[in-house]
């Protein structure tokens, strides 16, 4: 999921692009969601093999924001979130 920290748009969807991957996450309030496990399997993969990943949200006040983080490190989390959430 991601966490946009302000409300979006009602029934829009995030952009979330990871190197040269597109995906379209459902909104809904203040958090994007895959639209089904496959979805998020994919996002996962992507994501521990990306570099840089960028998210586009539109708010509910008509605003946009375009974040970008880098992925650097992302490979040790997830298998410490792992190991953690047996």
């Amino acid at each position: 999921s991601v966490f946009g920290g302000f409300d979006y748009k009602i029934s829009s969807n995030l952009l979330m692009l990871v190197d040269s991957f597109q995906f379209r996450l459902k909104t809904k309030t203040d958090f994007a969601w895959p639209r089904s496990k496959f979805e998020d399997i994919k996002i996962i993969e992507t994501l521990l093999r990306g570099n840089i990943v960028k998210i586009r949200s539109d708010s509910a006040v008509g605003t946009y924001a375009v974040d970008e983080y880098n992925l650097k490190g992302i490979a040790k989390a997830y298998r410490r979130m792992r190991e953690i959430c047996r």
